[in-house]
């Protein structure tokens, strides 16, 4: 099952990456597994994203029907 959450992080906060490009980080698991991450500037952004990862499911589920 696909899932994702969305992580806010702090004024000037950085990660193992570096400096993020966005305060918004998106985590995507698939079987409780993380599989990827993406940063948005704007939460509206990262709920777009979290909302089309997770609809991929249902599509595939829907089409295999």
């Amino acid at each position: 099952m696909k899932h994702a959450t969305i992580e806010i992080l702090e004024e000037g906060e950085t990660t193992i990456f570096g400096n993020p490009s966005g305060q918004y980080f998106v985590r995507e698991y698939k079987d409780d597994v993380e599989m990827s991450g993406s940063f948005y500037k704007t939460i509206n952004e990262a709920e777009a994203h979290v909302r089309e990862y997770q609809n991929e499911q249902k599509w595939s589920q829907s089409s295999s029907k």
